[in-house]
């Protein structure tokens, strides 16, 4: 469940970085160096040490990072999710026209016939990062200004992050705390799910899936906990997510 659920949200993060590139992605895209800059466009600071070191704005995790008192755990960490759209962005600026120097608000990658910008702004206490393609893909798909990510940030620090699918319908909210998550996902306007993800600081936690897809499974709840270590894990189908009446237990 949690693979389902992981894997649409790093194609289209990972997609801000553009398409095919005759240079293609090098440890510098992947680890760029950060550049103070009194002039960075950074509205709201969630970092832990109050520095925004880049010369445009990111996402930030507003946890402390590797917090965890184990590097083995399951599931996955919010740290993580906040990590993979700070990447997203970065890529994406790295292989845009304007480059890394730019402060934005806007970024374009250009890829033979298809345009993916980066739109930044500030609208009341939220920043928000906008990607948005235009033109023909590799497979011959037409866009036209067609929004299809959206990552947001308030200033509390959380962050969501919005995926549409081609005809502009939500296709999956994320949001996301220090220590917690939220994954809802859409099929055409519908509701099809929900995941809920809670880790201790110990990185024990649990993970709460419910599938709301007609016509419904008997047993349309998963639930799966485990402790700090990764082990005991335990994966439950039940009829709520409270955990009643559940059908089978297992501990892989």
């Amino acid at each position: 469940m949690k693979k389902l659920v992981i894997f649409p949200l790093t194609m289209a993060l990972v997609a801000c970085g553009g398409g095919s590139s005759s240079d293609g992605i090098g440890d510098d895209d992947l680890n760029p160096t950060p550049k103070p800059s009194p002039d960075s466009r950074q509205a709201i600071d969630c970092s832990q040490d109050k520095s925004s070191v880049f010369q445009f704005p990111i996402p930030e995790y507003p946890g402390i990072p590797t917090a965890y008192t184990h590097n083995e755990g399951g599931g996955f960490d919010p740290e993580n999710f906040f990590a993979l759209a700070e990447l997203g962005i970065m890529l994406g600026v790295s292989k845009s026209e304007e480059g890394m120097d730019h402060t934005g608000p806007t970024w374009r990658i250009v890829d033979e016939s298809l345009t993916t910008t980066i739109e930044y702004a500030l609208n009341g206490s939220n920043e928000t990062w906008t990607i948005t393609k235009d033109g023909v893909d590799s497979g011959g798909d037409q866009y036209d200004e067609h929004v299809y990510l959206e990552v947001e940030q308030p200033a509390t620090c959380g962050l969501s992050i919005r995926t549409y699918d081609d005809s502009g319908n939500l296709e999956g909210d994320f949001v996301l705390l220090a220590y917690e998550w939220t994954f809802t996902s859409y099929e055409e306007g519908q509701l099809t799910g929900q995941t809920v993800t809670e880790i201790n600081l110990d990185r024990s936690g649990k993970t709460t899936s419910r599938n709301y897809k007609e016509p419904l499974p008997d047993y349309p709840v998963t639930i799966v906990e485990w402790d700090s270590t990764g082990e005991d894990v335990l994966i439950k189908t039940c009829k709520t997510t409270a955990g009643t009446n559940c059908q089978t237990a297992v501990a892989p």
